[in-house]
């Protein structure tokens, strides 16, 4: 069974000390998918020791980490509720 976490990183505070925190956790767990959000600059990717990195978004926002090689990395929009509801008033 392939393990898999999704984490908003807080771009807040000290973001060095909570990514090293987070990396540190990380190493220890089984994971093998690791989906971060807000990790910012990538610079600070040197925290993660995967062996596949992808990052896409303005300043480094979305991360994936993987054990296992990915062919096709890439992320989907979500519209907020309200803009549906309008959306299904206006047909």
């Amino acid at each position: 069974m392939t393990e898999l976490l999704t984490l908003n990183a807080l771009f807040k505070g000290d973001v060095h000390r909570r990514l090293r925190l987070l990396s540190g956790l990380l190493a220890q767990s089984n994971y093998d998918i690791v989906c971060l959000q807000e990790v910012m600059y990538r610079s600070n990717l040197r925290f993660f020791d995967y062996p596949h990195v992808f990052a896409s978004g303005a300043c480094c926002s979305k991360v994936a980490l993987s054990s296992c090689p990915a062919f096709r990395c890439g992320s989907a929009g979500f519209i907020s509720s309200r803009s549906a509801r309008r959306a299904a008033r206006n047909g």
